[in-house]
């Protein structure tokens, strides 16, 4: 879901461009309801590469964004176009020529290596979110804690999300509980616990204002927590979300309650909450998300890649 939503979001920063973008998603899944009008075509296409290539012609911009396909088809597919953008979360490539960006917190301090005729994009600046999320969150802090939310993302094959809301509705009875979950995720919705499926990118924002706290996978969410900032619990669930939860970590903005697998880790939380409850320090992180991202990378990828191939275009002219 974490790579779904990113593409979407430089589909609609590319398009604000004049671009005119299409997508193609490796699934057997039915995802319509996650791609907002943008034209998208979702098929198992890794064991469909010939005919790919054949159906994306000579685009002026190829943009992968993979952490399985082999080096030798990045390749091919930088040949079809004038420029190729790579998205890129771990140093996981010798990429061939063109854009890598990486928008993971603190990607500017990793050791890529200088290649000649490739150009990185690192940090929280190119971290690329949806257009719902580009503009400035005005919701206040609450003085009171009243309101939790907990998501775990589209992939919350465990159910964890509505594990730690059964927790803490035997804890914490008098906070209002919210679970943000996917409809073929089974889980238990418990009295008083508000069960919501598959929102939209603007229902999935305001669902974060309302809410006090967030209690949240380390994955892209984070990044649409902090350009809220809204005061977050984070919780690992995958390996290649390491980066993100002690960057945030140790930026100040995330209270880490460790991996989903610690048998501890629902302990973990409600000592992450009572370190984040009081008003001062709910406070005190939503500055310090503000310092740390606005929301705006996805239109300067794209601002980027259109003069670097305005650029290209005039000197081969």
């Amino acid at each position: 879901m974490g790579h779904l939503t990113r593409c979407l979001s430089l589909c609609q920063a590319f398009s604000e461009k004049g671009f005119l973008p299409q997508l193609f998603v490796h699934s057997n899944e039915q995802i319509d309801v996650f791609l907002e009008g943008v034209e998208a075509k979702a098929r198992p296409w890794f064991e469909q590469r010939r005919d790919l290539l054949k159906e994306i012609g000579k685009p002026d911009i190829v943009l992968i964004d993979s952490y399985v396909l082999d080096k030798e088809f990045y390749e091919q597919l930088s040949k079809t176009a004038a420029l190729a953008i790579y998205i890129d979360d771990n140093m996981r490539l010798d990429y061939p020529q063109g854009i890598v960006v990486n928008g993971t917190i603190g990607a500017e301090k990793f050791a890529y290596p200088k290649k000649e005729g490739l150009i990185y994009l690192l940090g929280t600046q190119y971290t690329p979110l949806r257009k719902d999320f580009w503009t400035e969150s005005e919701s206040k802090i609450a003085e009171e804690v009243s309101s939790l939310l907990i998501t775990f993302g589209g992939s919350d094959l465990s159910a964890m999300a509505f594990k730690v809301a059964e927790a803490l509705a035997k804890t914490l009875p008098q906070l209002k509980l919210k679970v943000i979950s996917n409809k073929g995720i089974q889980g238990k919705c418990l009295p008083g616990v508000d069960c919501i499926y598959e929102l939209s990118a603007a229902g999935m924002r305001k669902a974060f204002e309302e809410a006090d706290i967030v209690i949240s996978a380390s994955g892209q969410t984070l990044y649409e927590l902090a350009s809220l900032a809204r005061p977050t619990i984070g919780v690992l669930v995958a390996d290649n979300q390491l980066h993100n939860a002690e960057g945030f970590k140790t930026a100040g903005f995330i209270e880490y309650a460790g991996s989903w697998l610690d048998e501890s880790v629902l302990e973990n939380i409600l000592l992450c909450l009572e370190k984040i409850y009081s008003y001062k320090e709910r406070c005190r992180r939503q500055d310090i998300a503000r310092s740390l991202i606005d929301g705006q990378g996805a239109r300067r990828i794209a601002g980027f890649a259109y003069n670097l191939l305005e650029k290209c275009t005039a000197e081969k002219n």
